[in-house]
């Protein structure tokens, strides 16, 4: 029995002599012994079963299967936010942080259609009681600047970003640029900017909120403290083309550009040449990565990685490097630390035992080294309390997994934090990459859709500090 109850094998113990009479009844019998629930969806589990004596020969059930599912529940469908599906085709908006959307409105331009909440369903485990959704959702409505018609039709009453505030839907004012007022200067705001073209190239804008760009970034800087929506691609100009975003990025394709979002990365076609940093995920819709290096670390989907000739990719998941590397140095210093506290703490205790019997020089120099106990512990304390914010972090950071559709070709480089493997042959998809323990050691695995699985030669590599030093500064 699965610990949500969810599922229910048949365990069959080793056969030494025939069952070549074993009926339907007497499965029925031992799952009402555990009262495992016989609903429609079980009898043909049992049928199935029972092909495996019928086919055994000479009546002999060698070939039955130790475990073989026999009962599966289903499960609650959990209840959904009311929200709005908007008309740029893609998925309803959501408060689960996966989203990147800047949609722009005019005043009486339809937005979307309005999507009610719905308060979930019930399922049902195997032995056929209810399970209830463990979801709770909030009362979502159209707010400010939005209006619902009768035909659900959310229509915008003037113009601006649509944008979930709180547990409303609003329209908040955006400010607008000129790709001729984009290129004449660095721009700064304190509200979502909409550039109506392209940012040329050394144009700089940064904005405490959100981005929509209507054209491409050909080698321009954007700074945002939310999402970056650019509806072309990103180019690399030179040392210049670059996003750096606190929350998701989205765009067309990115050639030879640099990429560091807070959230999610997701690019419609292809990145080539690029550098992709991603808090969140990296998805690439209908296309891949070539060259290049891509780091997410909650995983990612993509179409292909690498290409035929080879060409040099990097593609890492899972806790980033500088983490790991900055929780193994507080932990060195602190236990450097500690062992320069010890000596310190071993002249002080003899003086400490005599306390009565020491001159005003001792005293002295009790207290001196008493002094010196105190910054030593203040800054132990310190490096443990970074460490503990580092290894929190870490925690934080789900298993990750890289879902790769189509090819993984020679020549990428896969990472899962420290450890990392060449791939030295083509593989065909759809396949996952993932770290998992295998024999008590920690391995890079390809797993394959049909159940096969293959273990990655991999070892534990020192990224270059230069390189390390380089990424930090760009992130800060």
């Amino acid at each position: 029995m699965a610990d949500d109850r969810d599922r229910a094998w048949l365990c069959s113990a080793p056969f030494t002599e025939k069952f070549a009479n074993v009926s339907r009844g007497d499965v029925v019998s031992v799952l009402q012994q555990s009262n495992i629930a016989v609903t429609a969806d079980v009898d043909p589990r049992i049928e199935a079963y029972l092909e495996f004596f019928k086919r055994a020969p000479d009546g002999r059930a060698k070939d039955v299967p130790q475990r073989f599912l026999i009962a599966v529940g289903r499960r609650p469908c959990e209840p959904r936010e009311a929200t709005i599906a908007f008309d740029d085709g893609r998925a309803p908006g959501c408060s689960s942080g996966r989203e990147i959307r800047f949609f722009i409105a005019r005043a009486g331009e339809r937005v979307g259609k309005w999507v009610s909440a719905f308060p979930g369903e019930p399922g049902e485990d195997v032995y056929g009681a209810p399970v209830n959704p463990k979801g709770t959702i909030r009362e979502v409505c159209v707010g400010a600047g939005l209006r619902v018609d009768s035909d659900d039709c959310v229509v915008a009453v003037r113009s601006g970003r649509v944008m979930r505030v709180g547990d409303e839907w609003l329209v908040v004012d955006v400010v607008e640029h000129t790709p001729s007022s984009a290129a004449a200067q660095s721009l700064e705001s304190e509200a979502d900017c909409h550039v109506k073209g392209d940012l040329p190239e050394k144009a700089e804008l940064r904005t405490k909120r959100g981005v929509r760009v209507e054209g491409a970034v050909e080698g321009g800087l954007v700074e945002a403290g939310e999402n970056v929506v650019v509806c072309g691609g990103v180019l690399g100009r030179g040392e210049h083309g670059r996003i750096v975003a606190a929350g998701g990025v989205r765009c067309r394709f990115c050639d030879a550009a640099k990429i560091e979002a807070g959230g999610d990365i997701e690019i419609d076609n292809e990145a080539v040449n690029a550098e992709l940093h991603a808090g969140g995920e990296f998805r690439i819709l209908s296309g891949g990565v070539v060259g290049g290096a891509a780091h997410a670390a909650c995983g990612g989907q993509i179409e292909s990685a690498g290409n035929d000739a080879m060409i040099p990719t990097q593609i890492s998941i899972g806790v980033p490097v500088e983490l790991l590397l900055e929780a193994r140095r507080l932990d060195e210093e602190s236990r450097q630390i500690q062992q320069s506290l010890e000596p310190v703490q071993a002249r002080v205790q003899p003086l400490a035992a005599n306390l009565k019997r020491l001159t005003a020089a001792q005293k002295e120099q009790l207290s001196a080294l008493l002094y010196d106990v105190k910054e030593i512990n203040a800054q132990l304390e310190d490096a443990r309390q970074k460490a503990a914010a580092i290894r929190y972090r870490i925690s934080r950071i789900e298993h990750a997994r890289l879902r790769v559709r189509g090819m993984l070709y020679a020549g990428v480089r896969f990472r899962v934090g420290l450890r990392e493997a060449a791939i030295r042959k083509n593989f065909r998809g759809p396949l996952t990459l993932e770290s998992r323990v295998v024999r008590g050691a920690t391995e890079l695995v390809i797993s394959f859709d049909n159940g096969r699985s293959q273990v990655l030669a991999s070892a534990e590599v020192q990224p270059d500090p230069l390189e390390r030093g380089d990424r930090v500064k760009r992130r800060t």
